[in-house]
């Protein structure tokens, strides 16, 4: 079918279409030019200049061409589970039901015998209660059997049949069908082949100092180091117990511009976040940013572990602190290396730490991150982008009506709206009542308020929810930040640079644009720069947004000019307070949806009750003097409160 065309276009042979045939479709191009489908009852003739080819090919003087092939996938039966599967035939774990191919191929001599098309059916139909497993092709162990296997070599000197005699012992006593699924899914055990192959190249990395992570320690200590791109390395020793940071790996990442812009920039907030894809080893690889003037994502370090809990946390973001340049302009801002206390590694430290650098640090709802942040000295506060998100979620799953998901979820902002632990409590109450009041199962009301008391307003993640555990007594103007999107970005432009095979090796090597090669291939001079790493690409994309304006997000500008146009056509009141003041609502004043842009039009008795929890949230902003007029919303300007939709629903935080 594929080759044909070709043979058709050199004039070797021509194609004869079977009108009768089953599928059989012509059509009349625009050139006036009669095509129709290929089908496997086309008859292929040959040409003048096709037989000449045949008499050499007969004669030993030329090549014989394939010129026909044509695979017929066999159909799944009836009564197999996997019939109905959409993707039965696009995914090979899903067809094992259904291995038949039938094969159909000619090649140019054979058109001039009497049976030119030969036939092939490959593999059988298995039955519905076959439980027979795919063979698989690769190397499919566990790592703790791989680690058994390299540790039994080195240290035992097996051999491979010595291995998996160690490795069949797991077996003892097994049946016949668990040995049978075992050698099938060859997590725990492998063919012979397979093992003396893994053999070889285990013994081929140890004679020549080439397996991955030995490549790695060599990168970070005789080149990084120098440089002063490692802030913290540590290597794993599994003899500590599980609650000692010694038992962790550890290599913590950075760049002088990047602890500098830490210094500029990430005062206020930073953000973290794991990522487990960005290598093959599913390490775990935290993402720390932090917000330049322009409103755009600058990485400060990146960390790598073994395993991410609030140990390898606490380590990079200390690791982090002990680098963070001096509040000093003139100072040099030297820095110098240390062994750790255990021997097992090192850290950098700058002579002159800065211990005014204490940021809130922007996270998921993710428990060891939470401890590691607060047992650093920092505050934790929560993604408003993941908290809606798990929200949203749990709405759908418990099968919350369309009509309530909106005033739910404003209702659920209202309460994160809270100024004070005080505030947030009775706004919590308000929560309950306003949940009691809609027409909803008595299991889906107990499902949303236990949502809240046990999920958000408990003792430990209420200051990370509300707007009070965002906000500092000590600064003014400057707000952490609401959502964790900064550090989304760098991720992304980490996965689009990336290609191909990515090891934790390779993510470093990529990251500082060096390419490591083993000393017993090449001496150390002759290590070089294989492309500019990302470390250059963040750094040059820094440079070139100092020097724009600052940049403001389309919502924050809508929100801006929505205020000036107010104030431009007087809807805007002056107070007694001068930092309170009084705006005319709208008689399209509605909440418009941040997904489409549409105003929604919730139902009037449901749009008294959630005024009435925010006019209850904004008594703070009444006093004698300041009395909210009917028809108007009440703002302050320093603070950024409002009685709006826009408030409840962003928060002022947003637009700091």
């Amino acid at each position: 079918r594929q080759v044909t065309p070709k043979l058709v276009k050199a004039g070797i042979l021509t194609v004869e279409r079977v009108q009768g045939a089953i599928d059989y479709l012509a059509w009349k191009t625009k050139t006036g030019t009669v095509k129709s489908t290929n089908r496997i009852d086309d008859v292929l003739v040959l040409t003048s200049l096709g037989r000449d080819l045949v008499s050499q090919i007969e004669l030993g003087l030329a090549k014989n061409q394939q010129c026909w092939y044509w695979v017929i996938v066999g159909k799944c039966n009836e009564n197999c589970e996997n019939y109905n599967l959409r993707n039965n035939l696009k995914n090979g774990n899903d067809m094992h039901h259904c291995s038949v191919r039938v094969i159909s191929e000619c090649q140019l001599s054979w058109l001039s015998l009497e049976n030119p098309l030969r036939i092939t059916i490959q593999g059988t139909h298995r039955t519905f209660n076959n439980n027979n497993i795919p063979k698989i092709s690769r190397i499919n162990l566990t790592y703790s059997v791989r680690d058994s296997i390299e540790l039994s070599r080195r240290a035992e000197n097996r051999t491979a049949k010595g291995i998996k005699e160690k490795l069949l012992t797991s077996l003892n006593g097994a049946s016949e069908e668990v040995i049978n699924n075992a050698l099938a899914s060859q997590r725990i055990i492998c063919n012979n082949d397979k093992l003396r192959q893994f053999v070889a190249r285990d013994d081929k990395k140890l004679k020549d100092d080439t397996g991955p992570r030995t490549q790695l320690d060599s990168l970070v200590n005789n080149i990084l180091k120098s440089q002063g791109f490692i802030l913290y390395y540590q290597i794993a020793d599994i003899n500590q117990p599980a609650d000692s940071p010694d038992r962790y790996y550890q290599l913590t990442i950075s760049d002088e511009f990047w602890l500098k812009n830490a210094h500029d920039y990430g005062k206020i907030c930073i953000g973290i976040d794991g990522k487990y894809d960005l290598n093959l080893d599913r390490a775990p690889v935290l993402s720390i940013v932090t917000e330049n003037s322009a409103g755009c994502g600058l990485p400060v370090a990146f960390a790598l572990f073994n395993k991410e809990n609030h140990h390898t946390i606490k380590l990079a973001i200390d690791a982090i602190k002990k680098n963070i340049p001096y509040d000093n302009e003139f100072c040099e801002h030297k820095w110098y290396y240390e062994n750790l206390l255990s021997g097992n590694g090192f850290q950098r430290v700058r002579e002159c730490q800065n211990n005014n650098w204490k940021p809130y640090i922007l996270i998921d709802k993710h428990r060891p991150s939470k401890l590691a942040i607060q047992n650093a000295s920092h505050k934790p506060i929560l993604c408003w982008f993941h908290i809606m998100k798990t929200f949203s979620e749990n709405l759908n799953k418990w099968q919350i009506p369309a009509k309530f998901r909106y005033p739910i979820a404003l209702a659920f902002k209202i309460v994160g709206r809270s100024r004070t632990e005080e505030t947030a409590i009775e706004m919590a109450k308000k929560y309950i009542e306003f949940i009691n009041t809609l027409q909803l199962e008595k299991t889906k009301k107990d499902k949303l308020i236990d949502d809240l008391s046990k999920n958000w307003m408990c003792t430990e993640w209420k200051l990370s929810f509300i707007d009070a555990g965002h906000i500092s007594k000590n600064i003014t103007n400057r707000f952490p930040w609401t959502t964790n999107n900064f550090t989304e970005r760098i991720n992304r432009t980490i996965e689009a640079v990336y290609s191909g095979k990515q090891t934790p090796l390779t993510f470093v090597e990529r990251m500082y644009g060096i390419k490591f090669q083993s000393e017993t291939i090449v001496s150390h001079e002759d290590l070089n720069k294989f492309e500019s790493g990302l470390v250059t690409l963040f750094n040059t994309q820094t440079i070139e947004q100092q020097t724009k304006d600052d940049m403001i997000c389309c919502d924050k500008l809508r929100r801006l000019n929505q205020g000036r146009l107010d104030f431009l056509l007087n809807m805007v009141k002056i107070s007694s307070d001068q930092n309170t003041f009084l705006v005319k609502k709208k008689s399209d004043d509605l909440f418009v949806s941040s997904y489409d842009d549409k105003p929604l039009r919730l139902d009037e008795e449901i749009v008294r009750k959630l005024n009435d929890m925010i006019n209850f949230l904004m008594k703070s902003l009444l006093s004698e003097n300041v009395i909210l007029e009917q028809g108007f919303h009440i703002c302050n300007v320093i603070t950024g409160e409002c009685t709006c939709w826009e408030y409840i629903w962003n928060s002022s935080l947003r637009d700091k």
